[in-house]
Order: structure tokens, then C-alpha cells, then sequence
């Protein structure tokens, strides 16, 4: 962990991250793998939020039509 990205808190005796910016083809890929099932977990639901860039397609979208 290099001091450019973090700072030691001597309060909470621990090192603390800066907040930056989400890593868009990291979240897809994510996404991509929920929706085939290659996560050890199901999908919550569709895409949403600040960082969804595309309209739910496949099983999330027929669900949603019901």
C-alpha cells in the first residue's frame, strides 16, 4: 500500500483509503459474471444507481415486466 493512495489514522490505529472513482469495466465484468451465474452468489436484481450505464436486459427485464 503506497502513502499516495492511503494515510495512516493514528486515531482509529489504522490505514484509510481515499475515495476515488469506480472502475467501470471491473463493475461490468461483475455484472457479466452475476448474470451467467459464475459468481458464488445470484444477482440482486438489475442494474442501478450512479453507476449503471445500460437498461436491464434478459431475466432482469422480463421480471421487471411482470
Amino acid at each position: 500500500m503506497g502513502s499516495a493512495d492511503s494515510s495512516y489514522d493514528s486515531e482509529l490505529q489504522m490505514f484509510c483509503q481515499f475515495p476515488r472513482e469506480a472502475a467501470m469495466a471491473q463493475l461490468r465484468f461483475l455484472r457479466w459474471l452475476a448474470e451467467r451465474g459464475q459468481l458464488e452468489h445470484e444477482a440482486f436484481g438489475p442494474p442501478s444507481g450512479e453507476y449503471a450505464s445500460a437498461p436491464p436486459s434478459g431475466e432482469f427485464a422480463s421480471a421487471q415486466e411482470n
